[in-house]
C-alpha cells in the first residue's frame, strides 16, 4: 500500500504532463499507422482523454482551494 502512496504523491501536480505526453504518443502512433483505428473509436479515446483532462482540472481547482 506504501507503494501506490508514493505513486500517488510523485504524480501530484504532474498528470495533466502525463496525460499530455499519452495523448501526443498516441496521435503520432496514429498518423503513422501504427494504430488503426475507426473514426468511432477515435472519438472514444478523445472523449476518454477529454474526461480524464477535466478530473486532472477538478483536483487542481480543488487543491489550489484548500
Amino acid at each position: 500500500m506504501q507503494y501506490l502512496t508514493a505513486i500517488k504523491n510523485y504524480l501530484v501536480g504532474k498528470k495533466s504532463y502525463v496525460l499530455s505526453v499519452l495523448l501526443a504518443l498516441y496521435v503520432c502512433l496514429q498518423a503513422f499507422n501504427v494504430v488503426a483505428t475507426t473514426p468511432d473509436q477515435d472519438i472514444a479515446v478523445y472523449g476518454l482523454f477529454g474526461a480524464l483532462f477535466g478530473v486532472t482540472l477538478s483536483a487542481k481547482v480543488n487543491r489550489l482551494k484548500k
